[in-house]
This record gives C-alpha cells, structure tokens and sequence, in this order.
C-alpha cells in the first residue's frame, strides 16, 4: 500500500513544507490512468496514503486540485490544456516491493520552463491558499472562497490580477465584458483579442480563471507568496462586494491600457479611481502584511541590512501604490497605519517622513467591514472609520494621517 509525503521548498524559509490538500493518483500503468486508478489527498503536513495493494512498479501523479483551489499551469502562451485543465503532474515511476515513505519534493531553484519548475510554482501557489486562510484566520476575516481558479501564466514579468471570472460567471462575464477586457483581465495583454478567433476567446472566457499570475522568471518564495496573498487578498474582498463592483473596476483597469495609458490605475483624476484605490489598498497592505507574519526576517528583500527590508519595514516606508510611479496615487500603507503602534515597531521600520501617524488600535476586520459595494474612495473610507475611533484617536488624528496620502 503506498504512502508517503509531497513537499515544496521555501528557499526564504530554507526548508521544505507539506504540499496541502493536492490529489495523489497511483495506477499499474500509465495507459488508461485516467480511469484505472487509485486516487488520495495529501493531510496538513502533505502525507497521503493509498488503500490499495501494489507489486511490482507503480506509477504517481501529483493533480493540484481540490475543493480549496485549482492550479492551472501554462507551459507556454499558447498552451490551452494548462490553461483549461488542474495540472496533472507525473511523478514517474517506483518501483517495489516496499511502497512506503515515497518522497515527492519539488526543489528550489528550479531551471525556468521546465517540468520542476511548473510543478515547484505549482505547489507553492497551492500552499499560499491555506497559509493566507491561516493568517485570515488570525485577522478575524473570511476565508478565502473555496474551490478558488487560479492560473499560472509566462505572459508577464512579476504580476498577478484578481479577475474573478469563474465565480462572476460565463453570462455575466460575456453580457458585461466584451472579449478584450477578458482577455486583457486573464493575460494582462490586449493583442491577443485582435488576432484570436471567436470560438477560442469563448474558450479562454469559459476556463477563465479567478486568480493569474503572470512569471517570466523564477521569484522567490516569499516574492511569489506576495503576489499571491495580494490577490486572495482581493478575492475576499470580492465576494463581500460582488459582480458589479468587481466588473466595474476589471473595465477601470482594461480601459487604461486599451486606450493607450501606461499607467493601469489611471491617476488621481481618473473616473473610477477612488474605488480602485480602496481595492489596491486592501490587497497591497494584506498581502505585506502576512508575507511579514510568515517570515519575519527571514525574507529575500536584502541579502545586508534584513531589519530595514522587513515587509513591515518596506510598506511603512512607501506613500503609494505602484512603488517608484510618480503618478501613483494608492495608498500604500494607510490601512496598516489605523491598525499599528509604531511604539511597537521593531528596530529598522520606521514610518515614512511625511506622515505623521498618531492613530492605532482599528482592527483589520473593522476595516474591512466598511469596504461595501458603496465604498468608492479611501476618504469615504476615513469618514466612515471616523465613527467608530479606537480610544485616544480623534478625527484630527485621522485627518493628520491621510493627509499625505492625498486625501
């Protein structure tokens, strides 16, 4: 009966981790395997075991996808069975008469584009589910939506979109958005909607993902889980506001860049940008936020000064979002300011010269429960938050802080 551990390693962390809630298939042959098998699911330290007798050799397969999350990966742009499918991965084959304590492990680093890769990312974005669920958990916030799509791409270098598409739906998808927001929301180009048939620009709407990350390179683990909780960040923040707000802000977006702005968020003036800015804001401080929480110091930001390169330290730092955008306008950090005591700060993080933050002692979850579907800016947000202030905290507090942020 086999068994045995499937792992991944965080080359931040330097060590390997279980690989949770991800299907084992094992199967005498690989013809057929699709339906000759035996199929289980990895516990909360990546353990698994078949209950079936084998002799001889088996073959193993690794199927990322569960009622958590599906991982989709794109071996090249132009791969629709990654894009359409969970990755099934082969693991190859073993051979017996003893079936236990089978190691799977999926190294670091691996050479960009091939399987090791694909399948190390895979496993990587498959573990960001449940650790950003973990850090919810600890922020008295939702958990991320189950059965979660998300799709790892080679369009891009180092970015990620919370498009939502599979849980918005494939009437409202196309009833809503025409093909070039589409396939602008799930590539993060528009070129391709020129130049595509109809038949597959239904195909990539019907397979459409909730979650793309976009990588050219191999990131670090701690990048790449940045990325990643950035976006469940904004997938929690999603299902409290539903398809229209969402869908107005993927047009927000898309139209930017379609019609020839460089600058995806647009700038302060651009119609649509308050909301833009309260979801962006959301996201970036969250997803800083639990990368901090996971692993402290032990981050791949600098090699030298680690206090000063925390993600705390980093997103005290900045005034806005997109870092080093002279037309950004988001606030980077001005959510994290309501929730911290920089009394508390740890050596190395300190707050960005410009602001002056008397304010602490808000929660997350309070935070969160202003960002309706009516919630269209971050000075709406201070005017609601303003009701509710912590103790010691006065509106003039609340104004002195947002007052560098611009608003």
């Amino acid at each position: 009966k086999p068994s045995g551990c499937v792992q991944v390693f965080d080359n931040a962390l330097g060590g390997f981790e279980g690989v949770r809630a991800v299907d084992v298939i094992t199967a005498k042959v690989q013809i057929f395997s699709f339906i000759f098998h035996h199929k289980t699911t990895t516990d909360l330290e990546g353990c698994w075991m078949i209950n079936h007798k084998y002799h001889g050799k088996i073959n193993i397969w690794v199927k990322f996808e569960s009622s958590f999350c599906d991982i989709k990966v794109m071996e090249g742009k132009a791969d629709l069975w990654g894009y359409s499918f969970p990755r099934r991965s082969n693991m190859g084959k073993f051979f017996g008469p003893n079936f236990n304590n089978i190691a799977i492990k999926f190294a670091f680093p691996p050479a960009f584009g091939k399987k090791p890769y694909f399948d190390w990312v895979a496993a990587t974005t498959n573990n960001s589910v449940h650790q950003f669920g973990l850090y919810c958990g600890g922020q008295n916030l939702p958990q991320p939506r189950g059965n979660l799509k998300s799709l790892i791409t080679p369009w891009q270098d180092d970015s990620g979109a919370t498009i939502m598409l599979d849980k918005i739906g494939f009437i409202p998808t196309i009833l809503l958005l025409n093909a070039e927001h589409v396939i602008f929301g799930v590539f993060g180009a528009w070129s391709p909607a020129l130049i595509i048939p109809a038949a597959l620009t239904a195909w990539v709407t019907v397979c459409a993902p909730d979650i793309v990350i976009n990588e050219t390179r191999v990131l670090n683990s701690d990048q790449l889980k940045e990325t990643e909780f950035h976006e469940l960040a904004h997938s929690i923040h999603f299902d409290k506001v539903g398809n229209g707000y969402w869908i107005d802000n993927i047009q927000f977006v898309a139209n930017n860049v379609l019609n020839g702005n460089n600058a995806p968020y647009g700038t302060v003036t651009t119609p649509g940008s308050g909301r833009c800015a309260v979801i962006e804001a959301w996201a970036e401080h969250n997803g800083m936020q639990a990368c901090h929480e996971r692993y402290g110091l032990n981050h791949t930001n600098s090699t030298q000064n680690k206090q000063v390169f925390t993600f705390q330290a980093i997103m005290e730092r900045r005034l806005f979002f997109p870092a080093f955008d002279p037309l950004a306008y988001i606030p980077f950090a001005w959510q994290a300011d309501l929730v911290d005591d920089n009394s508390q700060n740890p050596p190395g993080t300190t707050e960005n010269t410009a602001v002056t933050d008397r304010v602490k002692g808000y929660t997350r979850a309070q935070i969160f429960s202003t960002m309706t579907s009516s919630m269209l800016s971050p000075a709406q947000q201070k005017t609601s938050l303003s009701t509710i202030l912590p103790p010691g905290v006065s509106v003039s507090d609340m104004n002195t802080l947002a007052t560098p942020y611009g608003f």
